[in-house]
């Protein structure tokens, strides 16, 4: 058995910033820039003792492992915008444009020693650095346009097309001393690419006490991750369909019903897909999976509200391909590494219930109470598992209010 304590400290600065300039070409015309920023530098330290046990309680050995690191980020964000206004403001066009470029670099220290129960030393000792970086640059273009029919009925469409380059280099080298030497084996310089084409449309509207939203976006999708380090490429196009559908029922200002359904995309960070190993010790490394998935959701919502004070709901939510960490153990290489994996399906059932109650015109309570049913289910490598989980959450928040009174 393997059992770890860790102390970890880290600190960070951070300036962030943000500059914008509005141009008003005419009445009904409007050109914007917006520039956001943030610059960051930190450094972290860390400790963790690892005790390693017989299936006796008995003690094999100890992981003394030390790492300790420094980082550097810069974040930019510019925008381009403009705003034209059509047939007496009932309908607008509105134009994007969005270069947003991320450089984040790493330096990183691990030293650990593997003790016998006597103290002794048991392996050589393991000192490794491993610098990296990572370079993305985001480059997105959208267009909008909404138009009136009638009093109770809007119609909005768009397109939009992004572009993703993220550049990540890791390199590992052995340290002795002030010596180092490069291990080709454990660095990796990985690049992903990523294109969505997108294009919806949506139409909301009211018509007595019924109002009502729905839309449809289209999402054709390219992806690329090379490896350079090892010569290989993992590319996916694929090309799907999101409905949304809103509807509101409201007979008199004391009742109200609403239903709601979405489907959506949820898609990996890109630190999930970048495949470099990362050791915090010589038996402990993470790995990311160029191979993921994103995931789908589809999600259903039914409510009640009385007297805009309190709210039943009921909901539904189906996670396909869900992505997580999971832990695996090479018992050949005795290394127990971590990765990212898409597990099967994740479903959540529950019921809803808020009130904002007022005992009196100077307190104020607000009421949450939440149960819902949990599922997970998976095949993964020669297992599987079947998940459930019931919970139950609560809150209560009060607030007061004191009138000094006059004079």
């Amino acid at each position: 058995m393997w059992a770890g304590n860790n102390r970890s400290v880290s600190n960070s600065d951070t300036h962030a910033y943000r500059v914008g300039v509005d141009y008003q070409i005419s009445d009904h015309q409007v050109l914007g820039f917006l520039m956001t920023g943030s610059n960051r530098k930190g450094g972290s330290e860390g400790h963790t003792i690892t005790r390693i046990t017989s299936p006796a309680m008995k003690l094999d050995s100890l992981l003394n492992t030390d790492n300790y690191g420094s980082t550097f980020g810069n974040q930019y964000a510019y925008n381009l915008n403009y705003n034209l206004k059509l047939d007496s403001s009932r309908s607008s066009l509105n134009v994007d444009l969005d270069y947003s470029p991320f450089r984040n670099a790493n330096r990183s220290f691990t030293d650990n020693i593997s003790l016998l129960p006597d103290r002794s030393q048991a392996s050589d000792f393991f000192h490794i650095y491993t610098p990296s970086s990572q370079d993305i640059s985001i480059v997105s273009g959208k267009a909008d346009y909404n138009f009136k029919v009638g009093k109770n009925l809007e119609v909005s469409s768009g397109i939009k097309y992004s572009s993703t380059r993220s550049i990540n280099i890791f390199n590992y080298f052995n340290r002795d001393g002030s010596v180092l030497t490069a291990v080709e084996g454990n660095s990796n310089h990985f690049t992903y690419r990523e294109n969505v084409a997108s294009a919806y449309a949506s139409v909301s509207g009211s018509l007595g006490s019924w109002a009502f939203q729905g839309g449809l976006r289209g999402e054709y999708t390219r992806t690329s991750g090379y490896q350079q380090t090892l010569n290989l490429l993992n590319e996916r196009n694929y090309f799907k369909l999101f409905p949304t559908v809103f509807l509101q029922y409201k007979p008199n200002d004391r009742h109200e019903f609403q239903l709601n359904y979405a489907y959506r995309i949820q898609r990996p960070e890109y630190n999930r897909l970048n495949p470099a190993k990362r050791f915090s010790s010589p038996y402990s490394v993470y790995v990311g999976n160029p191979a993921l998935q994103p995931a789908f959701v589809h999600s259903v919502e039914a409510g009640y509200t009385y007297k805009q004070k309190y709210n039943l709901t009921a909901y539904y939510t189906s996670t396909r391909d869900v992505f997580t960490n999971i832990d695996v153990q090479d018992n050949e290489t005795k290394r127990y590494y971590g990765t990212q994996a898409n597990l099967g399906l994740s479903t959540m059932a529950g019921l809803r219930l808020s009130a904002q109650v007022k005992p009196a015109s100077w307190w104020e309570v607000n009421i949450i109470a939440d149960g819902y049913r949990q599922r997970e289910k998976s095949a993964y490598l020669s297992g599987s598992y079947d998940y459930h989980m019931i919970s139950f959450s609560g809150s209560v928040n009060q607030s007061f209010s004191w009138i000094r009174p006059p004079g």
